[in-house]
């Protein structure tokens, strides 16, 4: 099965392969399916071929990962390296290289150890998770050997990321340039709030708690960041640094009614904490109850 000139394919291989090509989609919002359903010499050779920039990946999907299935991992493995720039050029693909994803549900004792000397030789290995919530399903791919390239991303410079903890420099990470350092500055100055705050996430978005209950969230929304207080319907749309001081103008107020009896007012006499972060600037506060 081939694509249209969308880089859509047939509806059949579209319907086979919809959750995952989504959860590829996802990691790489630029890239286009090329063919589906692949064999070679009536073999099967890749469930999906996907180009992303100058790559061409071969995604090889398999239900549990043990050692029958790596054994034909290996084979498609093998083939695929072997002829790899016939297959460039029979797909018509213009990517310069050739590389082989290996997506599965489970992973079973013994079957990643049988497949060492194909990831030593550059194949990847990704969990395929699915998360289930009120907004639907969605299945999302954890990259547990081997490393993909988003090269599709517009190069940029060092990512605002210094500081951060893991998961909000994950969701930073994840923004386009424009966003990245609003999104960045908007999550050192909310956990400035309150030292009792925490925050939790992953690249598609963020929670801050206090004492286990939900007080806002943070996603990517229609060309800037949707900011959301728990219980309250309408989201705020940030896009600008005016937009950023009214939205945690907002926030410190809903905390100030949620919390009467806190956050405690900051002692600016008590030091910055050695992990950045911080109390609310003197002035900062003065502004605050002003």
């Amino acid at each position: 099965m081939t694509s249209d000139p969308d880089g859509k394919t047939t509806q059949a291989a579209g319907t086979r392969h919809k959750a995952l090509r989504r959860a590829l989609l996802d990691r790489w919002p630029d890239a286009r399916v090329v063919d589906a359903d692949l064999e070679l010499d009536g073999a099967p050779l890749a469930d999906l071929a996907l180009e992303d920039g100058g790559t061409l990946w071969l995604v090889l999907r398999r239900k549990r990962l043990d050692f029958a299935a790596a054994g034909d991992v290996r084979t498609a493995f093998e083939r695929a390296r072997r002829l790899s720039l016939l297959l460039l050029r029979a797909l018509g693909s213009e990517a310069h290289e050739l590389r082989v994803l290996l997506v599965v549900r489970h992973l079973v004792e013994g079957g990643r150890a049988a497949l060492a000397p194909a990831l030593d030789e550059g194949l990847v290995l990704a969990v395929r998770h699915v998360l289930r919530g009120a907004g639907g399903k969605r299945s999302l791919l954890e990259v547990v050997e081997g490393e993909l390239a988003d090269s599709v991303r517009p190069e940029r410079g060092p990512l605002p990321v210094a500081g951060l903890a893991p998961d909000a420099a994950r969701f930073v990470a994840a923004l386009d340039a424009r966003l990245a350092p609003l999104a960045a500055e908007l999550i050192r100055r909310q956990a400035r709030l309150d030292p009792e705050l925490s925050c939790e996430g992953d690249e598609h978005g963020l929670v801050w708690l206090r004492a286990e209950e939900v007080l806002c969230t943070l996603g990517a929304g229609d060309g800037g960041l949707e900011c959301r207080v728990a219980g309250v319907g309408v989201p705020r749309l940030v896009r600008t640094a005016p937009e950023l001081e009214d939205w945690l103008d907002y926030l410190l107020a809903q905390l100030f009614e949620r919390w009467p009896g806190g956050p405690a007012e900051p002692s600016f006499e008590i030091p910055r904490p050695e992990h950045g972060g911080g109390w609310l600037s003197a002035e900062e506060y003065e502004a605050f109850q002003d």
